[in-house]
């Protein structure tokens, strides 16, 4: 076992294993599932995963919940990939919890968990639904977990291309925050509003926001919360690898890439900071370099568990690296399956950038009808964007200088 905080806890945990280890299935208790949260411990939750979706349902309603409550950053992990069957679990404890009146507040934090499951699953509106079921409840209640909802709000529309929405949301999300003294979600709300500004084109805004909430996360006085500062370090290296500054993207994404690696943070995560690293590099003439750390088959793996879109970004990197060394077959054979994974990501910015990419390796491989089949789906993925024509202007060419 790793992650033990100290010799107690280390003695608690091998006898609550010992007591357990031999039963199938285990039924495990809240005060079980804190004990392994504490702990940290990763692996073992993983080596009993069926056991613990097991213990939530056999569990009464209360106690199954705070387990789901407890234990829902790993529930949810790219890792796990049973997102659907979460949802499904988290559903009938919910119902069970509102058929009985009890735990309210739990009531708020199981749908605000769906409306996240719900989104990356591509069931937009649901979990729109759920965030703002959420919202009611947390208004009902009098207890203020605005900030969280409208955050995941945002997600929801930036993912689904709606980036007026996605910004106020982010706005409502930041302003609240910091009412609440809430730093961590304040930054991830800067976070993500800085994104929706190099989307409409404004990098400088964007780098002056990054800039400004690496400051915050000195802040924390604890070196793990300090470590999440990868999320702003990746940010701002994918920004100045879209305004072509290579050299100086390479840092911030070493540095993320460094953090995420050590923590560890999760595999999709570590893929989409190795994405922009690897281009990056290419881009800097250091080909040998980013192929080492950009593997098919680990880009396989991240789609199978369901990260389209971090996925189909890794093979179009990919596409572009093996297009540099001349290689055409394997050029093309990644930039098609980017194109697969993009269309399964439902996210308009990556369908867009994978698209150009295609048309334009299309277009020097003089195969002229697929690049006019490709630039009719462009076409289609530009106008679902929620934007200004002018601001899609400039996105499309800057993609279009970026990759070509």
């Amino acid at each position: 076992m790793t992650g033990l905080k100290d010799d107690a806890i280390s003695i608690e945990m091998i006898e609550y294993y010992q007591a357990t280890c031999n039963i199938l299935p285990s039924i495990f208790t809240p005060a079980e599932s804190q004990l392994l949260r504490d702990a940290n411990n990763l692996s073992d939750f993983k080596e009993e995963f069926n056991n613990w979706k097991i213990s939530i349902l056999e569990n009464d309603c209360e106690s199954g919940s705070e387990i789901a409550i407890t234990l829902f950053e790993w529930f949810q992990a790219e890792e796990v990939s049973e997102w659907d069957e979460i949802v499904a679990i988290l559903k009938r404890i919910v119902h069970e919890l509102e058929m009985n009146n009890v735990l309210p507040q739990n009531q708020m934090l199981h749908w605000h968990q769906i409306g996240i499951l719900l989104n990356r699953l591509g069931q937009q509106k649901d979990a729109l639904d759920a965030i703002n079921r959420s919202l009611t409840l947390s208004n009902q209640i009098n207890i203020d977990f605005s900030a969280p909802n409208y955050y995941e709000a945002g997600i929801i529309y930036r993912d689904s291309g709606k980036y007026s929405l996605a910004l106020e949301m982010f706005e409502k999300a930041e302003t609240t925050a910091q009412k609440n003294e809430d730093l961590k979600t304040t930054i991830y709300a800067k976070g993500q509003g800085a994104n929706i500004w190099a989307i409409r084109g404004d990098f400088q805004k964007t780098i002056d926001i990054l800039n400004g909430t690496l400051e915050l996360w000195n802040q924390f006085p604890d070196e793990e919360d300090r470590n999440y500062r990868h999320t702003t370090l990746h940010t701002l290296g994918r920004t100045l690898v879209q305004m072509h500054h290579y050299q100086e993207a390479l840092a911030p994404l070493k540095e993320s890439l460094n953090i995420k690696l050590r923590i560890p943070e999760r595999f999709d995560s570590i893929m989409r900071t190795r994405s922009y690293y690897a281009e990056a590099l290419a881009k800097s003439g250091k080909i040998d370099e980013a192929l080492a750390i950009l593997l098919p088959e680990d880009i396989d793996k991240s789609s199978e568990m369901g990260n389209y879109m971090y996925s189909a970004t890794a093979y179009r990197v990919l596409s572009q690296i093996f297009f540099s060394k001349d290689d055409i077959f394997h050029a093309q054979q990644y930039g098609n399956r980017a194109v697969e994974l993009s269309n399964l990501s439902r996210n308009p910015i990556i369908e867009i950038e994978t698209l150009i990419w295609i048309i334009i390796l299309n277009f020097k491989n003089k195969n002229l009808f697929h690049s006019i089949y490709f630039l009719r789906k462009l076409m289609s993925a530009t106008i679902r964007l929620d934007m200004p024509v002018m601001q899609k202007i400039t996105l499309i060419l800057n993609r279009l200088v970026h990759r070509s």
